[in-house]
């Protein structure tokens, strides 16, 4: 849960960000910092899952 909050307000705070750089014509600007909280979000997530795979692992090897 608290990974999903981390991503909803790093969403805000993009949002209003891209918002205010594309109402000063910075349009350029404001694409970077979109794709820059998309990129944030994905490791976000890539960290998370991998994780997943090192528990997923850990149980299958304690099996074996």
């Amino acid at each position: 849960m608290d990974l999903v909050l981390k991503i909803a307000a790093l969403g805000i705070i993009v949002g209003i960000a891209v918002q205010v750089l594309n109402k000063t014509g910075r349009e350029d600007i404001a694409m970077l910092a979109g794709i820059a909280g998309l990129v944030a979000v994905g490791l976000m997530i890539i960290k998370l899952v991998a994780e997943m795979f090192t528990q997923i692992q850990a149980l299958f090897t304690s099996y074996s």
